[in-house]
């Protein structure tokens, strides 16, 4: 059994990627569908499926929504024991006989708590024919304090829309000005919020939030990991094998190397309007900042009014 779980937020693919997911598989009858279902009362695009018991499905006003790692752990609620889990968006697209050759890479990964996963290709609503599946790699990406492996499959099986034009987000109507209906808080308060919790997770910094059960696990060390990937979260460095894209692990030979190995400069090219800049008619400088999240100024240079950053281009 598969424990199909779906994260969907008014989003009129919801049925068409259900659809498509038991219409593509070869063993359907093997598919168990968990979904956090945040929509309008009016919304009977699912009464379909209401009521089979394939289906496991938790309404939830659209409004009373509070951002979608709630959203998933509430589905993770819903779990029934299958043998393994598949974690989807409510927009994808499927080749025939994706759940065989999935459970078929599963096998072969020979690991002991493997996970398969990959950026899915691009499929655009409204068209009917198989979206092109392109070469993947079957590697070993990171290994995990809790001991998993993540593998990408060799080959693509499921696509994904990511732009979801015209459709509503999250974030278009949880604002206090957007909001059709009362909302208990704000995207982007939730949004500083998860943040905080995660930067104490990876140990980026100390701070007062309660992380509670959702630790690191026990078969890696934080460390570990840190030396395989090349980051030094709590100094937030990366190695340059890191920026330059390199498999993993990262390669050094003793404590001075891994230190030589951070970069410690980084260019960002800026470009603008120089009209822009002229509109102002008493101008006298340009000021160009870095300030960190508590609006302290990491960095200053005030460039002239005819110099050539103040008119269109600096790095």
């Amino acid at each position: 059994m598969i424990f199909v779980q779906i994260a969907a937020y008014r989003d009129p693919e919801l049925l068409p990627t259900i659809r498509d997911c038991l219409a593509k598989a070869d063993f359907p009858d093997d598919l168990r569908f968990g979904i956090c279902w945040q929509t309008d009362a009016e919304d009977r695009s699912l009464d379909s499926v209401l009521g089979s018991d394939r289906f496991r499905i938790q309404r939830v006003p659209w409004h009373e929504n509070r951002g979608l790692c709630w959203a998933r752990s509430e589905i993770q609620k819903l779990y029934g024991g299958e043998e393994f889990t598949l974690q989807l968006d409510s927009h994808h697209r499927f080749e025939q006989g994706w759940d065989r050759f999935l459970l078929e890479s599963f096998e072969n990964c020979g690991s002991a708590k493997p996970i398969l996963t990959s950026y899915a290709g691009v499929y655009e609503p409204g068209k009917s024919e198989t979206p092109s599946s392109g070469p993947f790699k079957m590697v070993a990406d990171r290994f995990t304090p809790s001991g998993t492996i993540l593998f990408h499959p060799h080959r693509n099986v499921i696509w994904h829309e990511y732009t979801r034009a015209g459709r509503t987000k999250h974030w278009d109507d949880h604002t206090r000005k957007q909001a059709e209906a009362p909302i208990e808080k704000p995207w982007h308060e939730r949004d500083t919020l998860s943040k905080r919790r995660l930067r104490k997770m990876l140990r980026e910094e100390e701070n007062d939030e309660d992380i509670g059960i959702y630790g690191l696990g026990t078969v890696r060390s934080h460390a570990d990991y840190e030396r395989y990937a090349g980051i030094d979260f709590g100094r937030r460095l990366l190695q340059r094998e890191t920026v330059e894209g390199s498999e993993p692990p990262c390669t050094y030979r003793d404590e001075s190397q891994w230190e030589a190995g951070f970069l410690h400069e980084y260019r960002l090219p800026l470009k603008w309007r120089a009209s822009s800049i002229e509109r102002c008619d008493d101008l006298q400088f340009v000021y160009f900042g870095v300030e960190d999240t508590c609006g302290e100024v990491l960095y200053r240079h005030d460039a002239p009014a005819h110099s050539p950053e103040a008119n269109g281009q600096v790095e």
